[in-house]
């Protein structure tokens, strides 16, 4: 269902919505390949995070889901019972978010525009204003060019411009994410800034986890993540088997993405559909993980 629609449908007599808890996250993706050759001060988590405070998340869930949609924090999402409760809430604040970027020495040029300083060493840049394209692809089940509008205007207010870029479909805009695969060490994650798109995640986390390791560079990594320490505690987490050991190795995985901002959470929305109540035997929450799903609704 598109959420703009819902309201409208639950009107209808012979139809029913149905809804239940989504598995489907929404984030801005940040390049975090340590190696990256251009923005680098997009690495650091104090300014992702002063970045990130600046996006009205609720005006997100208002816009773009209707109401729909709840924030998030974890890359593993609500569906998991094994979301780490203790991370953020990130909180909305421009002013601060201001103040935390005059700190870095992010100064606002005579246009209003933020400019980082030259720096030194290796992987040295020269000065340059803070404008950055933001990738998003075609495929999203959502409107993300409203939740790119909305956090190019939380970004206008730190003197930050960002422009759209539009990828195409999931393959072509992962293409460029994560650059040529087939080529040496250090191309990849070279041809991208930012994104913004989604992850649909499981009950176990493994998965959701799994994405932020070095070994899913050019297969499920989408931001280049290269940290040895937090593919540890992957590994660990898969083996361990006393229920609450794991659990407490899955809550700092996930505080290690969240700490380094490899992804800023936005939403984690509703599943909604709807179905003829001249048929029945639906089976919602299967979602497209049974094909049940699409092959036992009859007519009662």
């Amino acid at each position: 269902m598109p959420f703009q629609a819902v309201n409208a449908v639950k009107k209808a007599e012979n139809v029913v919505v149905n809804e239940w808890p989504g598995a489907e996250t929404t984030n801005i993706t940040w390049n975090s390949n340590p190696a990256k050759k251009k923005n680098r001060e997009l690495l650091a988590p104090a300014v992702k995070k002063a970045l990130s405070m600046c996006i009205d998340r609720d005006q997100i869930i208002d816009v773009v889901f209707a109401g729909y949609a709840s924030t998030v924090e974890s890359i593993v999402g609500h569906i998991s019972p094994l979301e780490n409760p203790d991370l953020g809430p990130l909180e909305y604040n421009c002013a601060a978010a201001n103040t935390a970027l005059d700190r870095v020495g992010y100064k606002k040029g005579s246009d209003g525009t933020r400019v980082v300083p030259a720096t030194t060493g290796t992987l040295a840049q020269p000065e340059h204003k803070m404008a950055y394209e933001i990738l998003t692809p075609t495929s999203t089940d959502f409107n993300v060019d409203r939740s790119f509008d909305i956090v190019k205007d939380g970004f206008a207010k730190l003197g930050v411009k960002v422009t759209q870029k539009v990828g195409g479909d999931a393959t072509a805009t992962y293409a460029i994410q994560t650059g040529d695969c087939s080529g040496p060490e250090g191309e990849q994650y070279q041809g991208y800034d930012i994104a913004m798109w989604d992850w649909v995640g499981y009950l176990d986390p493994d998965f959701m986890l799994s994405v932020a390791t070095k070994g899913q560079w050019c297969s499920w990594s989408d931001t280049g993540a290269d940290n040895p320490s937090y593919d540890k505690l992957y590994v660990k987490q898969g083996v361990t088997v006393d229920p609450e050991a794991r659990k407490a190795v899955v809550w700092a995985a996930q505080k290690v993405v969240y700490d380094n901002f490899y992804y800023t959470q936005l939403t984690n929305h509703v599943a909604i559909d709807a179905t003829s109540k001249k048929w029945t035997s639906f089976e919602s929450k299967l979602g497209g993980y049974s094909k049940v799903y699409y092959t036992s609704p009859r007519q009662p």
